[in-house]
């Protein structure tokens, strides 16, 4: 199926948008069409075999309606825009936009002109993220609010909770469409779970504000710098300490210690930025470091613990010593987990442009 080469959006429109209609545009029409985008076969089509590597697709707009609905196209438009004497003098103006998906931007244009019975209800993820790029490019976020709330609530189950697939793109999403409660949970996932900085993960053609990246991939620092922090405070603190259970007991706790931060690779400190670590990957690690008490350990009998045993023990069976440094540990964890937050939409809202 192909795009019309003329789409009428508003009768004496003074506004003529040309976009640019590529092969690659052709199949991904085909594929909505087939999908998720059944209203697309309500679309203007033509049904000739001409050569469509590149067409140019002639929108007739209004500019009232471009103005109201956008401050950029009201920008577009002004006084200083370069073509705005052509339209004071002949009436109309062609606006060309080579570098907008066509597909997507006829969407957004189709609301912008009250036109909505042919915008579906549901989308994929992948056109999601296309319309995304349109309404923050054109700060269309007020016009299709309430869609892109339908959208997003149908789509917001497939969030990924404990990984970073999709999360870029929902990040980009959750910013472009204002959806604070979807951006507050995707940016606290991935200041947990991201190992680089989120645009660094290939996916380039989403354009999340890159003070939104410094900001979540500074957290991320932050939290695996207070994870090794935490480690090295509590192997100085038994090495420097005085017998806590007895000299054999400590030196086999802060040999077990060393040797345990050593196993996942945080006895000499990593610098920042820390590329590769993730702050639920380090955490796990540590949990599962084996640390070892003395089979003489007299926390460890007062645990319950038989005296005949005759081998060092590991969590998590008792471990004397070794469970306190545990708890320790893993009490610093929660309470690490517990101070990960989102950001808050608001605070970033009217400070991007």
């Amino acid at each position: 199926m192909l795009l019309a080469d003329f789409v009428l959006l508003a009768p004496g429109g003074d506004i003529f948008l040309i976009l640019t209609y590529r092969d690659e545009d052709s199949k991904s029409v085909n594929a909505c069409n087939d999908e998720v985008c059944p209203h697309l076969r309500n679309f203007p089509t033509r049904d000739d075999k001409s050569d469509t590597s590149q067409r140019r697709i002639r929108v007739q707009c209004s500019s009232a309606q471009l103005i109201l609905a956008s401050s950029v196209f009201e920008a577009m438009l002004s006084q200083s825009f370069k073509e705005n004497p052509v339209l004071r003098s002949v009436g109309t103006v062609d606006l060309p936009l080579p570098d907008d998906d066509p597909i997507a931007l006829l969407m957004l244009l189709k609301i912008i002109h009250g036109q909505t019975k042919d915008i579906p209800l549901e989308v994929d993820m992948c056109m999601l993220t296309r319309l995304a790029i349109i309404v923050d490019k054109y700060q269309l976020h007020v016009i299709v609010g309430i869609l892109s709330r339908i959208w997003i609530d149908r789509l917001k189950a497939n969030i990924p909770e404990t990984s970073m697939d999709n999360l870029q793109r929902w990040i980009f999403i959750s910013w472009a469409f204002r959806s604070p409660s979807e951006f507050k949970k995707v940016t606290q996932i991935a200041k947990k779970h991201s190992e680089i900085r989120i645009d660094e993960y290939g996916d380039l053609d989403v354009p999340v504000p890159c003070v939104i990246v410094d900001e979540i991939d500074q957290h991320r620092q932050r939290l695996v710098f207070e994870i090794i922090t935490l480690l090295h405070t509590v192997l100085e603190r038994y090495q420097r300490a005085g017998p806590t259970c007895g000299k054999i007991c400590d030196a086999v706790l802060v040999g077990s210690l060393t040797k345990a931060i050593n196993s996942i690779q945080m006895l000499v400190p990593p610098e920042p930025p820390y590329s590769h670590i993730s702050f639920s990957e380090l955490a796990w690690r540590v949990r599962f470091m084996q640390i070892f008490t003395y089979v003489g350990c007299s926390m460890r009998q007062s645990r319950g613990c038989a005296d005949d045993c005759s081998h060092p023990v590991s969590l998590p069976w008792f471990g004397g010593c070794s469970t306190q440094v545990k708890d320790d540990i893993e009490d610093a964890l929660k309470s690490l987990e517990a101070g990960i937050c989102g950001l808050d939409l608001m605070d970033w809202d009217g400070q991007i442009q």
